[in-house]
């Protein structure tokens, strides 16, 4: 498996330089239950959990691994003991359950958040929306994409795009149509190998259409 194109880069190799000598390996966070992991890993999918050590010397749920994080790991026949996460490029995060303030990582390493948006009338164009995940994106350190799905549905693309470069500087937009493939082929041309994108937006926008497609 070739993880430079699931996001393995110089900057977390230089991490793992100090770990390789120690027999332990490196694998990325793809799904994440109640402490328990997927890593994908040269060694294909490992299932894992966080090892003793670890829980000892984690202070709060941000140095627990999240979706995207890459980590360090002991192979023990078909399960895998993480045993450190490397330092994140970017992430998002909010707030825990609880009456005191603890930050939970929702997703890390992410490149490109794709801010979907649809143009099939009612709520689903909220340019307000908008500029809440484009805060989002900034914050974390990622950068934001514009994505207006349904455009085949759209009796008004010239007013659309009037009002979103009104809002927005230096953020580009794609209009695009899951259904019929407009525009998909100029939006995935944005991206190299080894690029992560998340997709964000309200439900009905059409983000899985979009992925599927």
């Amino acid at each position: 498996m070739n993880l430079e194109h699931a996001g393995w880069n110089d900057f977390f190799e230089n991490q793992y330089t100090a770990y390789k000598d120690h027999g332990l390996l490196y694998g990325r966070i793809i799904k994440e239950v109640r402490h328990t992991y997927i890593i994908y890993s040269a060694h294909g999918e490992i299932n894992a959990e966080v090892s003793g050590h670890f829980h000892y010397t984690a202070i709060d749920k941000s140095d627990y691994p999240s979706v995207g994080d890459w980590v360090i790991f002991k192979k023990s026949n078909d399960m895998a003991l993480i045993e450190k996460v490397l330092s994140r490029q970017s992430y998002f995060s909010r707030k825990s359950a609880g009456k005191d303030y603890e930050e939970q990582i929702v997703a890390a390493n992410i490149d490109y958040l794709c801010i979907v948006s649809g143009l099939d009338g009612g709520r689903n164009f909220n340019p307000r929306g908008i500029e809440r995940y484009i805060a989002m994106a900034t914050q974390g350190n990622t950068q934001p994409i514009i994505l207006l799905n349904k455009v085949d549905l759209c009796t008004n693309r010239d007013e659309i795009i009037k009002s979103i470069n009104s809002m927005l500087e230096n953020i580009p937009v794609f209009m695009v149509s899951a259904t019929t493939k407009e525009g998909l082929d100029e939006f995935l041309s944005n991206f190299n190998a080894g690029s992560t994108i998340a997709f964000s937006g309200q439900s009905g926008v059409g983000k899985s259409s979009i992925i599927n497609a």
